[in-house]
């Protein structure tokens, strides 16, 4: 056979396109992995007559591997084109289009730190539910890297959260770009029928049909969007279990943390909102909602001459119903940003939850960033916590045994350097990577479905 190297500068001119270019000669060589993995990394002058050349071989070679797509081609070699077999590569000619039933600017949790990561590869357009307003309208905002279509109504359905106008002002956001659509309530369905043949990625951070005030049928939804999904990411163990009859399109990527932020806690200056507050301070940081068990911050704010500080809003339970005390403080929703101050300012970190059916699945993303700032947790017997994190967390099954467990971890402080080891292994970086290699090969092996080979002559 002829030396080979130059027909392997044919592939990097066109990797950009999706195709590897071979000669009728070599397509014989391509499944070679001795090949790939040993020739790459042979300097030029010491590479035998039939070796590669090219600057790029290993490259090139992962190329034909991964997308079996091959066409002979003459053409020239681009030095330093990227790899087509690069993570995250195939998004950059996608636009992920996402439907939320959370605000963006709220609480920042699950979608904002995936989302705001795949948005370093690709367009991010997040649909949020509808706001009351005074006029419809469709206000777009952009922030974080991602672009979030707001929609304003005179008359919100939120059993129908996406209309007609929600659906063209995307449309027109979208442009050319080719949409994939990226789900975290089955009510937007309608976001699948607008764009069909698209892949559809499910990312299940809760069990929203067993929240209070869930829409009707989201139940019956939810079952559709599992069944028509090519890929389900699930939030935690118990999500995951729930789930994973649907089959291996079903994967578990539990919450992770931004380990770097919320590490530097202990170098932060204590929050002035609390610089007055009664030490110990045992602190919530979250949405305040039907899923906290109230009667913790009554019991814990009665049986210490500390603080009970919690932090973020109120939502689907009337305020006016919350526990009141002297050294019980209800700071609101704060900045993101202002969380290892305030993380610094705790002795004790809460997770207060009830054991009710709407926090039977969570798997609590504040568990690892109370962790990573050093700090001891406190916990009810959830589910996800108690497998997850039974070593580091303290987990109680009362009321007065969470009194009793707040109080003794104000006492004793705990170690550190053990949570934080914990936290340390669960990135959100290495989660969306995960998650960026799982669209990659969907998207890859959707292309090998039109995949045909063309063989014609060639020049070596």
């Amino acid at each position: 056979m002829k030396d080979v190297w130059p027909v392997l500068m044919a592939p990097q001119s066109v990797i950009r396109y999706g195709i590897v270019a071979v000669a009728a000669d070599v397509i014989s060589l391509i499944d070679h992995e001795d090949r790939r993995r040993s020739v790459g990394c042979k300097p030029f002058s010491k590479r035998r007559t039939g070796e590669s050349c090219a600057d790029d071989e290993i490259v090139v070679h992962q190329s034909m591997l991964g997308t079996k797509r091959f066409i002979v081609c003459d053409g020239g070699y681009t030095p330093g084109a990227q790899s087509r077999n690069e993570v995250g590569y195939v998004l950059r000619n996608h636009a992920i289009v996402v439907g939320l039933h959370l605000r963006w600017d709220g609480v920042w949790q699950r979608p904002q730190h995936i989302l705001s990561r795949l948005a370093q590869d690709c367009s991010v357009i997040v649909v949020e539910e509808p706001v009351a307003g005074t006029r419809d309208l469709d206000e777009i905002l952009r922030t974080d890297g991602v672009t979030v279509v707001r929609p304003h109504r005179r008359v919100t359905k939120c059993d129908e959260p996406v209309d007609a106008a929600t659906l063209r002002a995307v449309t027109r956001l979208l442009g050319n770009q080719a949409p994939i659509v990226w789900l975290y309530t089955p009510m937007m369905m309608l976001l699948v029928g607008q764009f069909p043949g698209a892949p559809l990625v499910y990312d299940c951070m809760d069990d929203l049909a067993s929240f209070a005030m869930a829409p009707r049928g989201m139940r019956a939804r939810e079952a559709l969007l599992l069944s028509e999904a090519s890929l389900v990411f699930t939030g935690g163990r118990s999500l995951f279990a729930e789930r994973a009859s649907y089959g291996g399109k079903v994967r578990l990527y539990a919450s992770g943390v931004d380990f770097d932020f919320f590490s530097k806690a202990s170098s932060q200056p204590r929050h002035p909102a609390l610089a007055r507050s009664r030490r110990p301070i045992f602190g919530y940081v979250g949405v305040v909602d039907e899923r906290i068990d109230l009667p913790i911050l009554r019991a814990l704010a009665g049986a210490t001459a500390g603080t009970v500080a919690v932090v973020g809003p109120t939502a689907k339970i009337d305020p006016a119903t919350l526990p009141r005390a002297r050294n019980l403080d209800y700071l609101g929703l704060r900045p993101y940003a202002e969380l290892p101050s305030l993380l610094r300012t705790f002795d004790v970190a809460l997770m207060p939850f009830a054991r009710t059916e709407s926090t039977r699945s969570i798997s609590p993303t504040k568990t690892l960033e109370y962790l990573a700032a050093g700090l001891p947790v406190v916990s009810t017997a959830i589910p996800d916590v108690v497998a997850e994190y039974r070593d580091v967390v303290r987990i109680a099954s009362s009321v007065p045994d969470f009194v009793a467990q707040s109080l003794a971890a104000a006492e004793s402080g705990g170690d550190p350097a053990l949570g934080r080891a914990h936290a340390k292994v669960r990135s959100w970086d290495a989660i969306v990577e995960r998650m960026k290699s799982d669209i990659q090969c969907l998207l890859e092996d959707a292309e090998d479905e039109d995949v045909s080979v063309e063989v014609t002559s060639g020049t070596a």
